[in-house]
Order: C-alpha cells, then structure tokens, then sequence
C-alpha cells in the first residue's frame, strides 16, 4: 500500500462569512444594541452600583463598625426616664451585660469591619451595627426588657437575606405567623409618624423549661430614610438603576420575655417604639440628605 498524502481543502474566511451571514448579522445587531444600552445607561446616569451615603454629623462608630453615640437612655414623651441599657456585668468583663458586642465570625456573616468598610470609615460611610438590651424601669413587676439591633448598610447591593422568619427557622424555631403591624409613633414626624414593622411570631423549645414558649421579632427597614418594611421592595429598591446614593438600615427589636397574649405584646412594644426610634432616626441619614449628594439624581421611593 503506497502513502498518499491527504489534502484536506479549508474555505477561505470570505467563504466562510457568506456561509454564516444570519449569524454575523445578529451577532452584530446584539453588539450594537448592547453599546446603544450602555451609552444610553451613562447619559441617563442610570447605574448598578451604588455609591455609599455618609452617616449623620454626631454619629461614631468604632473600628470595628459597632455604632457608639445611641443613647443608653430613652425617655417617654414628658422626659420621664422609661428604658435604661442593662448595666449589671454578670461576666465581670467590664462591659455591661446590655452591650452585646460581635466577634470577628458574626461580623464576618453580617459583611461588616470589610476591608471596604476600614477603607471608608475614615469618610464616615462604613457599614455600622449595635446590639443592646434595654429594661423597662418604671418598677413593673416584669421589669420587661427589650433587644434592639440597628444594621446599616451603604453603597452595597446587599440581598437583605437577615431576616428573622429565615435566621430563627435556621436555628431551629418553627414560625408561626409573619405579618406587619403599625405604630403610632407622634413623637417624630413624616412617615415614621405611623410606622409598619413587620413581626414575626415563632416557637422555640427551651431547655430549661423542657417546653415549647412563643417568641417574637419586630423589624422594619430605612431605605434612603424612608420607612420600608418587606425585605423584598427593599432589594427592589436598592436595584433601581437611576438611584445613584444608597443605604437601607434594618431596625429590629424583641421582648425577651415569653409571648402570651400578642394584642398586649404589640401594646408594649408600641410604647418601646415610641421611646427609641426617635433617637434611633438620628443616626440614620434623611431622605433630604440622600437628595443632597445626588444632586438631581432620584433617590429609592
């Protein structure tokens, strides 16, 4: 058998265009549209990413992004003295019981003290959290005490995925119910004069009890300084791609105690609500202040 060789023959790349015309011209089509798309998003100024908003003059916050000027005293509306910050030390660590303070792994699943946020802190536009417990002293027999948490997030599109009907089923609650409720809130005005918080209502197994007992979480959001309180208009809204500033703080509180009765419930944290979130506003930027930095620029409503 003698040895041939073998040509294999190659079409010429104009051979080639010609036999994939329908393909070169949408590929070209879909190339020009998305350069249309992107001149169009700059002149618009529309983008999707967003740049941080600055926190309010008077806010601290350390470096390890735990907020520190919320006041540890809240009054009722005639400047009576109505909840005070735990200050027993019962861990004699040297800090009050009523100071939780996170460590590296908790601030690690929360996306704060990043390498962003260290960079930004000096500007004052770091993400910042704080955790208290706070007691009721008007000398009830309950002495009810209350968990705050305030989360502020900045220049982020952040999912929003902390949320109490997802993290306490994960560790183990059964929900029961998840439903808003409004607060009557006359010591601040606008629209967090009369406020939605979203409660979830669960079940959790105590072991000291070897029962079940019924708890509850109070939450809503600030987006841009605007009351919202379902975690997903506020992932709609911070997607919005012609707002250019953006934050959303999550405002969050608990009863420590048992739930009963959820119609007393609501009434107690309704008279909490009104003592805090005026002050817990005041560490939060304004929708006035978000418009500001924008310039003409829309900001998330």
């Amino acid at each position: 058998m003698s040895d041939q060789a073998v040509t294999i023959s190659r079409p010429s790349l104009q051979a080639w265009c010609r036999e994939n015309a329908h393909f070169l011209t949408a590929a070209g089509l879909m190339l020009i549209s998305a350069l249309l798309l992107y001149v169009g998003i700059v002149a618009m100024g529309w983008r999707f990413y967003k740049e941080p908003v600055p926190w309010p003059r008077g806010v601290q916050v350390d470096k390890d992004c735990r907020l520190r000027s919320l006041p540890e005293e809240f009054t009722d509306r005639q400047g009576n003295k109505r909840f005070v910050i735990v200050k027993e030390d019962r861990d004699q660590d040297g800090r009050p019981d009523g100071e939780i303070v996170f460590v590296s792994d908790s601030l690690d699943l929360l996306k704060m003290a990043t390498l962003t946020d260290k960079k930004r802190l000096p500007r004052r536009c770091s993400n910042w959290y704080f955790a208290r417990i706070y007691e009721d002293v008007r000398g009830s027999p309950s002495r009810r005490r209350w968990r705050l948490d305030g989360y502020y997030y900045t220049g982020m599109l952040d999912q929003v995925p902390h949320v109490p009907e997802r993290c306490t089923v994960a560790g183990g609650a059964t929900l029961i119910s998840s439903e808003d409720v409004t607060f009557n809130v006359p010591e601040v005005t606008g629209p967090w004069g009369k406020v939605v918080f979203r409660r979830a209502l669960y079940s959790v197994y105590n072991q000291d009890d070897q029962r079940y007992t019924r708890r509850a979480e109070y939450y809503t959001f600030s987006v841009n300084g605007k009351p919202v309180s379902s975690w997903i208009s506020v992932r709609w809204r911070l997607k919005l791609p012609w707002v250019k500033y953006a934050y959303f703080a999550k405002i969050q509180f608990a009863p420590l105690q048992e739930v009963g009765n959820i119609d007393e419930t609501d009434r107690a944290a309704e008279e909490f609500v009104r003592c805090f979130l005026p002050k817990a506003l005041e560490t939060l930027p304004t929708p006035e202040d978000v418009e500001r930095l924008g310039g003409a620029a829309k900001t998330a409503s």
